[in-house]
């Protein structure tokens, strides 16, 4: 079964398969749908969880181990397969094969993945998720359903919007599905009485600078250059002071090193991130610098942003906004060489 993340909730409700593949394009639906899978699983008693990271040299037969392996304290487990950002190579789609064509009694399988390319989604692989399992996958939501997304998830949380409102949300957050997430929650405070008007829109969003700063960040940390330097335009045009932006993006890229650094240790990505104080839906924007920058290339940014922010403060001679938007470029995966820092 193919399924999109909005079919996931009336899937699980009427039953849980053996194993599911969440892939996909839109971190915020991807980490919604692994909560609701958790959630649904744990009422079905799945009490005991494991989550095992494919990295260079990963063992597959960890995989096979997984579901033969008999737990003295709960009946029924939860296996978790994090792929990262590429798909499974000959070693780990045969594994797959094998574990989706026989699953593992009172075991439920929750695969992740990242962006699939066509090659991928027409995989045996892939195939065998659709045949035996469930394959969800979260494709971007475009300008044009972008309105009809929020509206529906404006309803959800008891909100109803004017249609002036809703293409105000829309434009303000530009696609960035986390970003109106965050909104919405907002004006769930802001509207007691449930009706969102176009003022109530402004309000929520009012703060232009701090709000843009922590969506730079946002795409700075998923490598989307061309929205980072958007955003950066964005605010420039508005008269924004540099340093607010500087202190921000410094800060996500504290917490990325000290995330870094706990892998490197041996700590799952997902506890590490909680241990820098990252949780929720906001994991899955870090974990993609995660497997992008090594914590020794992020602490050359720090370094960098220090500089930057001395720019901007006047202290080297340098134009602050030049130098903030390589800085963005570079983070976000454009290989443009460093400045030279005196």
């Amino acid at each position: 079964m193919s399924i999109s993340p909005a079919q996931l909730h009336g899937q699980i409700e009427r039953s849980l398969a053996s194993a599911y593949l969440l892939a996909g394009e839109e971190p915020l639906l991807l980490q919604e749908a692994a909560d609701a899978l958790r959630a649904r699983a744990r009422a079905e008693g799945f009490s005991e969880r494991e989550v095992l990271q494919v990295e260079t040299g990963f063992d597959w037969h960890r995989l096979q181990a997984a579901g033969e392996n008999l737990s003295l304290f709960a009946s029924r487990r939860l296996v978790e397969l994090r792929l990262g950002d590429k798909p499974p190579d000959a070693e780990g789609a045969g594994a797959l094969l094998a574990w989706l064509e026989k699953p593992a009694p009172d075991v439920l399988l929750i695969v992740h993945a990242g962006k699939l390319d066509k090659r991928a989604r027409e995989s045996a692989w892939f195939g065998a998720f659709e045949r035996h399992g469930v394959a969800v996958y979260a494709w971007p939501v475009d300008s044009a359903e972008l309105p009809r997304w929020i509206e529906a998830r404006l309803n959800a949380a008891g909100l109803r919007a004017e249609t002036e409102a809703v293409e105000l949300l829309s434009a303000r957050t530009e696609g960035n599905l986390l970003a109106c997430a965050q909104e919405i929650a907002k004006l769930r405070l802001l509207c007691p009485d449930g009706r969102v008007t176009p003022a109530r829109v402004r309000e929520a969003t009012a703060d232009s600078a701090r709000f843009d700063a922590f969506d730079l960040v946002d795409k700075v940390l998923l490598g989307r250059p061309a929205a980072a330097l958007q955003v950066l335009d964005r605010l420039r045009e508005e008269g924004v002071d540099a340093v607010p932006i500087i202190f921000v993006l410094a800060s996500a890229l504290r917490q990325l090193y000290r995330a870094g650094r706990a892998i490197e240790s041996g700590t799952a990505p997902d506890r590490a991130l909680a241990m820098v104080g990252v949780f929720g839906a906001r994991q899955a924007v870090f974990r993609p610098a995660l497997r992008r920058l090594p914590s020794e290339k992020v602490l050359d940014f720090i370094k960098e942003v220090s500089w930057v922010d001395r720019v901007a403060k006047g202290a080297a001679r340098a134009e602050p906004w030049a130098e903030l938007v390589k800085l963005a470029a570079r983070l976000s995966g454009v290989p443009l060489p460093g400045p030279r820092m005196a």
